[in-house]
């Protein structure tokens, strides 16, 4: 057999499919640029209303004018030890010196309070304000504690932190070693070492507010917390310093 009587393939159905696809690609092609010709991408829109919106700042209960009309509940000038101030970890004695209390953590990594046998255990609505600083250069957090349930390391209690380095402050709550963050931020009014900050702590029923150097900064409130009750003191979460204390006042705050 030649080879002009062999069977010849038939291309044929191939082309027209591939012209088929061929046309719907152009097609499909056109049609998206004419879309986005007519409806270009835009940005996800923005809230307008809600970024021009101040930072939220909590209404005080507190102020200086107010503060004159508080009575008084406890007060140290730290003129003498006549209150009986203690450690309560029993790592030394807490002293006075020059108006001012003094103590540290002698353990490092551990924390220390001091609080004073005279102090008042408070049951209603309080301010609770001092003088705080240290006696060196340091980024360990200080402070006060307070609805201490007892005079001793076993007990809970809540503590209101700064940390003047950072500029900011903590609120935290402690049970037989367990520590719980309730809250953190960061504020200007905290004045670096070696200046002294003044701190103060609002407690009614179950919500607080925090001062510092005289300007609210913030207020935390959980359901059914016993914030006005308890005894009080004052906090260092490590060693290597000494915290300096001076100014003691705790006003009596309800009905404001």
């Amino acid at each position: 057999m030649d080879a002009s009587s062999k069977k010849k393939t038939s291309y044929t159905p191939l082309i027209v499919v591939m012209g088929y696809l061929l046309f719907f690609a152009l097609v499909l092609i056109l049609c998206l640029a004419s879309y986005f010709l007519n409806y270009p991408l835009q940005a996800a829109p923005k809230n307008i209303f809600a970024t021009s919106l101040p930072a939220a700042t909590p209404s005080p209960h507190v102020s200086s004018t107010l503060q004159s009309g508080y009575a008084r509940i406890f007060e140290d000038n730290f003129s003498g030890n006549q209150n009986d101030w203690m450690n309560i970890q029993g790592s030394q004695n807490s002293q006075i010196k020059d108006g001012k209390l003094l103590f540290e953590s002698l353990r490092q990594g551990k924390y220390e309070i001091a609080t004073c046998i005279h102090c008042p255990s408070l049951n209603e609505p309080f301010f609770l304000q001092a003088d705080i600083g240290t006696d060196t250069l340091t980024d360990k957090n200080f402070g006060f504690v307070f609805t201490m349930n007892c005079r001793c390391a076993s007990g809970y209690f809540y503590a209101f932190e700064i940390n003047p380095e950072h500029k900011s402050y903590s609120f935290y709550y402690h049970y037989q070693d367990n520590w719980s963050l309730r809250m953190v931020g960061e504020s200007d009014q905290i004045r670096s070492y070696p200046a002294v900050n003044t701190l103060g702590i609002y407690a009614n029923k179950s919500s607080l507010e925090f001062y510092i150097n005289g300007k609210i900064v913030d207020s935390y409130q959980e359901s059914g917390a016993p914030y006005q009750i308890g005894l009080f003191g004052f906090y260092v979460d490590d060693s290597g310093f000494k915290l300096t204390a001076g100014n003691l006042i705790v006003y009596k705050a309800g009905g404001q």
